[in-house]
């Protein structure tokens, strides 16, 4: 398993992997709410002995619960992962996430109770509320991710590197590089997703970002023979033939494949 969240350990990794479940299914119209009530989790239950309070002790049991809580769960790295791993799956996102929980003490026991993980959903999708995706929108996406899907099919049939190099014609035929939002002073959304380049619309493109997401999600519906498939952001020039090994498209993106 070569995707981010494979990286993680311990209570990260039962957090990464229920949200993901959970973001899948808004993804598949499955559910509206991003608003996402995580499991108690017995990884996030300690005692007050594990907490460094000693029998009777008065220190401040809250203080200690929040340092134990964060040094044992790391959302951001949680989020980049996700981020990382779900290129279509998130394209409703703002990129703006808050965390939400309680604390609580039973004799000895002290624990996590009530933990919400609420992603803010672009301006575009939202339905009803901050928190709300749009049930026409999340059509709309589906179609885009139809098109992608029939990209693979159409070159199933190709080397793995032919496939790479089909797929870099395929999206830059598709879009151009949007300088338009390059400035400032447009809410994130749709030029940094991939809905832009499948959505069959010559006159909605993106940007990096759009262009990394569209690629990878590409090679994620693909099967390979041997290929390893990742990428870099850099300063570069875009190239029209690969060199070396080396694959440049878009105006920063360099894609590798071995």
């Amino acid at each position: 398993d070569g995707s981010a969240g494979s990286r993680l350990t311990g209570v990260d990794r039962e957090i990464y992997e229920y949200l993901k479940s959970e973001i899948i299914q808004v993804a598949q119209g499955k559910r509206t709410s991003t608003e996402f009530r995580i499991p108690s989790l017995d990884s996030l239950n300690w005692t007050r002995e594990e907490l460094g309070l000693t029998e009777g002790s008065q220190d401040n049991v809250l203080a200690k619960l929040k340092e134990k809580f964060s040094q044992n769960v790391h959302m951001r790295q949680i989020y980049n992962c996700l981020s990382a791993d779900l290129p279509y799956d998130l394209f409703w996102k703002n990129n703006r996430y808050s965390v939400g929980q309680t604390f609580s003490q039973q004799g000895n026991q002290v624990s996590v109770r009530d933990f919400v993980f609420r992603i803010e959903v672009a301006p575009a999708y939202r339905g009803n509320g901050t928190y709300s995706v749009s049930p026409d929108k999340v059509a709309y996406a589906q179609q885009a991710a139809k098109n992608a899907q029939a990209i693979v099919s159409k070159y199933q049939d190709l080397s793995d590197w032919d496939k790479l190099k089909a797929y870099r014609e395929e999206i830059c035929r598709l879009v151009s590089y949007n300088t338009a939002v390059t400035g400032g002073g447009t809410d994130y959304g749709d030029p940094w997703q991939l809905v832009y380049v499948f959505d069959g619309d010559p006159n909605t493109n993106v940007v990096c970002e759009g262009y990394s997401k569209a690629f990878k999600y590409l090679c994620d519906l693909s099967r390979f023979d041997g290929v390893k498939y990742g990428y870099r952001t850099e300063d570069c020039k875009c190239g029209i033939q690969p060199v070396g090994s080396t694959l440049c498209m878009g105006r920063i993106n360099t894609w590798k494949g071995s």
